[in-house]
């Protein structure tokens, strides 16, 4: 069905005076209840969650006696570093994974993806 303008504007304007009625009730609705259970006119503020992180350690481990001192740079390589080039590239995903996985389920990712992080961390697909 074809609408001319005109008639386009009077169903929009139609539509725009049935939402405004539909929020005065709700409003009077609201009204009358806060009035009947004696509660403030205003809803109180909302704390927002404390978001969950994980703590990292103050301190890392001494590295063992047997690793060397600082590169030339001057700076000490990070002990986790050294690790995980120690680790074959199977060792290294599945830790990639594991850290994925934590850090999702801190964050509250959803359930579902969390078990397929799993189901790939458990699965052999050679």
């Amino acid at each position: 069905m074809n609408y001319s303008y005109a008639e386009m504007k009077k169903m929009q304007k139609e539509a725009f005076e049935r939402v405004k009625e539909m929020q005065r009730r709700a409003d009077l609705t609201a009204r009358q209840a806060r009035e009947e259970m004696g509660t403030p006119k205003t809803p109180p503020k909302r704390v927002p969650d404390e978001p969950k992180r994980m703590k990292l350690p103050v301190e890392f481990p001494p590295p063992p006696a047997g690793e060397a001192s600082a590169p030339s740079g001057g700076q000490q390589p990070l002990p986790l570093l050294g690790q995980l080039a120690a680790l074959s590239d199977e060792e290294r995903e599945n830790a990639l994974l594991l850290t994925l996985l934590f850090l999702l389920n801190g964050e509250g990712a959803d359930k579902e993806l969390l078990l397929a992080l799993v189901y790939i961390l458990g699965g052999d697909f050679r």
